[in-house]
This record gives C-alpha cells, structure tokens and sequence, in this order.
C-alpha cells in the first residue's frame, strides 16, 4: 500500500519513490495527494509494489553490512587525516633528537 510521508529527507531515504510526500504540516497538500493517488490505480500498484521491493532490503543483515561499511569508510578517512599530524609530530622527535645529540 502507498504511503504518505511528510517530506523530510530522512522519509525520503527510507521510502524513495514507493511514497507521496507533503510538507509538514500543509494538511492541504496531503489531502491533494492522496486524492491525486485515490484515482490513480496504476500509481498507487506501482508505489505498493516499489513499497515491497525497498522493504525486502531492510534486514538486520543489510543494516548491520550498511553500518560496517559506513564506520570503516569514516575510520579510513580518520586515519588518512591523522597521517600527516603523526609525520609531523614523528619529523619533531627526530630534529629534537638530531639537536640534543
């Protein structure tokens, strides 16, 4: 079944194109979009259908391989920031080292 969402990007990541979305508190809007989808059958079979196929990959397996690819990606690019704070901090110690010996 179609759903309507109020349009936030959050609700449009989750249902992409399987939704009618409305601005928050514009009861308007939802009212003209739901009347829109109610005389639309071909619409309303298609979002349904779309529905299914987006829910199918909501899984704790997907989510959990989603998250571990999101916190490696962001432990990299820590990493890849810290590299050069360590050389300078490395350069440092050995000049300190060279001038003290």
């Amino acid at each position: 079944m179609p759903r309507g969402r109020t349009d936030l990007p959050e609700l449009r990541e989750l249902a992409r194109d399987a939704a009618i979305y409305f601005a928050p508190g514009h009861q308007g809007e939802l009212a003209t979009a739901l009347s829109a989808l109610a005389d639309d059958e071909e619409r309303r079979r298609a979002m349904g259908d779309r529905g299914r196929e987006i829910a199918a990959g909501l899984t704790w397996a997907n989510c959990g391989e989603v998250t571990a690819r999101a916190l490696e990606a962001a432990a990299a690019e820590a990493q890849d920031r810290a590299v050069p704070s360590t050389r300078r901090y490395s350069a440092l110690i050995s000049r300190a080292r060279s001038g003290s010996e």
